[in-house]
């Protein structure tokens, strides 16, 4: 499923059923948050881009369960505002290959999460974020 350049703010709670979706993009639109408890409701998907919109915050638990979520290997944030994420999101996905990040607001990351990333996570996109160089940032540098 497909929604791209459209006026969309909100994912609608009738998509969160949609239990048979392998592919969802939702691009370039104006969503600014994401439903509690949606995601992992989508068991057959295998990529989630939600590129290009407005979300600056990922809520704590927002990717709970995702665990169980065996085939979802994609996930596209880049190109929105998001500044900050915590360790329980990140850590939320492991069995994700592709992770795109770049392109927010990103000043740092967990270190945590970079130390005990899952050996799935092949690609992680981090570019064009204002990453914090200062020298309590200085194990970011060395690991990209």
């Amino acid at each position: 499923l497909i929604v791209r350049n459209s006026p969309l703010t909100k994912i609608p709670s009738a998509l969160c059923e949609l239990t048979k979706i392998t592919e969802l993009h939702l691009e370039s639109n104006c969503i600014k948050s994401l439903p509690d408890n949606c995601i992992n409701k989508l068991g057959t998907l295998n990529r989630l881009s939600l590129q290009g919109n407005q979300i600056n915050k990922l809520q704590k638990g927002l990717f709970d369960g995702m665990q169980n979520l065996a085939n979802t290997t994609v996930l596209d944030l880049s190109h929105n505002k998001i500044d900050r994420l915590d360790l329980q999101t990140l850590m939320s996905l492991d069995r994700i290959e592709e992770l795109y990040l770049h392109s927010n607001s990103l000043s740092t990351l967990p270190m945590k999460f970079l130390q005990n990333s899952s050996t799935n996570l092949h690609v992680i996109s981090l570019h064009d974020n204002p990453w914090d160089c200062s020298c309590e940032n200085k194990w970011l540098k060395s690991w990209m």
